[in-house]
This record gives structure tokens, sequence and C-alpha cells, in this order.
């Protein structure tokens, strides 16, 4: 039988997603999670994955499949899981389902800190990047680079939450999109430098557009034509996980606001 699971996983102490023989990945760990409890020897019978987030970068709803018995539940994956890593839902799909090509919808959401930034040059940028064009500046790929792209932007706090939608992402344009926005809407680079990206001369040197830092980029979601069933028991190993980072991160702020009281 195939089964497809959903996980969410804090994906800063892992060098990204994909399996790397020498260092630490998801995909490690949950191929580690699968083969002692005896379902696979290695990479699981018809596996594949919705995507390959880059080292740094979280997910809520990143999403594999594989053959797998009826008694392998989230619950049971995750019992051999880094606690950093949670399996929350599952779906029952056809044996040619495939992860990544039967993904109709990804979105993506960045969090960018938007002091002495400007709004509405953010969200005229985010326009003109919005639609079908050639991404080829926007990243190290050769190939695929045309994709039709939905970015909206919303601000929380001191904060503006850039969310990137698509059929499918090339490697880094998430994080390279959110690099113009953030040098346009600081009037680092004119508007008129989202025409040099999309012209087919190669943008190299001062003008390239390096990435964004990953640890502010999380993957929230992977639409299907299929309904997944959430299991109750790791949503809530899940929800006190993350909520116990949330507040040790939020006190570790507050200790270094207190530096920055007492330093002026």
């Amino acid at each position: 039988m195939k089964r497809a699971f959903k996980l969410a996983y804090d994906g800063r102490n892992f060098h990204g997603f994909q399996r790397q023989l020498d260092l630490p990945t998801i995909e490690k760990s949950l191929f580690e999670s699968l083969t002692s409890l005896n379902i696979c020897e290695g990479v699981p019978l018809n596996y594949s994955a919705a995507g390959r987030t880059d080292s740094g970068v979280s997910a809520m709803a990143q999403t594999v499949s594989f053959e797998a018995p009826t008694w392998c539940t989230p619950s049971a994956i995750n019992s051999k899981l880094p606690r950093s890593i949670r399996v929350w839902s599952s779906s029952n799909v056809p044996e040619n389902f495939n992860s990544t090509l039967d993904a109709s919808r990804r979105q993506y959401v960045y969090y960018l800190h938007s002091s002495f930034l400007d709004i509405d040059l953010a969200n005229t940028s985010a326009k003109l990047l919005s639609g079908m064009h050639d991404f080829h500046n926007l990243t190290p790929d050769s190939q695929r680079t045309i994709r039709d792209i939905d970015i909206n932007i919303s601000s929380i706090g001191d904060y503006f939450v850039i969310s990137v939608e698509s059929n499918g992402f090339s490697r880094e344009l998430v994080r390279r999109l959110v690099s113009i926005i953030k040098e346009i809407s600081s009037k680092k680079s004119p508007i008129e430098k989202i025409n040099r990206i999309f012209s087919t001369e190669a943008l190299t040197g001062p003008e390239g557009i390096p990435p964004a830092p990953p640890h502010p980029l999380i993957l929230t979601r992977v639409d299907y034509p299929y309904i997944f069933e959430n299991d109750s028991k790791s949503l809530d190993s899940a929800y006190k996980i993350f909520k116990k980072l949330s507040i040790e991160h939020n006190t570790i702020s507050h200790v270094f606001e207190h530096m920055i009281l007492n330093l002026v």
C-alpha cells in the first residue's frame, strides 16, 4: 500500500532536506527512522518527496510518499525521529502517486524584518515579479527557469510576511525574490532593476542577486487532490515541541533587547 505523509521540521540544524552521506539532513533522518522500523533498508520503495528545502529552511507541510504497511502511522515514524522533525498527517494514495509531480501548488512564507523598508515599493516589486517569467537570473538552475509565481506581502509588527506560491520552484528562487524585494524597498536599487532581472543578459558581479538568509523561510503548504487525515497524537506532540522552541527564542530575544537598551 502506498501512503503519503506530511512533515513539519525545524531546519536550522540540518543541511537541507535531501539526503547527504556525511551530513545531517531531514531525509537522512527519515530514512533512518523507517529502516529502524523495518519498513525499508535505505531508501523506501517507490519513494518521492514534494521538494528539497535548502539548508536551514523549515517546513510545515513537506510531503513524502512510499510503500508502507497499514501500521505505519505518523506516531510510529515519530517514535524513531529527532524531536525537531514531526510527521503529523497521512493519506492513502494510488500506486502511481508521486509527491513531486502530483503537487498542484506550493507555498513558501518568508519573514523579512521591515525596519527602514518601504511597504509601497515592496508591494510594487511583488506585483512586477508575479506572473509567468523566466527567472534565470534568480536561480543557479540552467533549466526549467520559467515559472508562474504569485507573491503577496502583509505586515506583522516589524516584519513583512512574504508569501510566494507556484506549482513548482527553481533552486533558491524564493530567497532571491526576497533579496530583490528587500533591495528595492530599502531604496538601494531602483524598481527598474526588475526589468534587468527578466532580460536575457545574465546578472553577475555587483548586479547579481544573492539568496536571502534561509532561517526565516518556511514551506507552509503543498496541495494535492487527496484528503489527508491528521494524527491527533502527532499534532499535539508537534505543537508542544514548536511551542517550546518559540518560548526559548522569545526569551533569548529579550536577553539581546536588554543588552541593546543598556548599551545606549
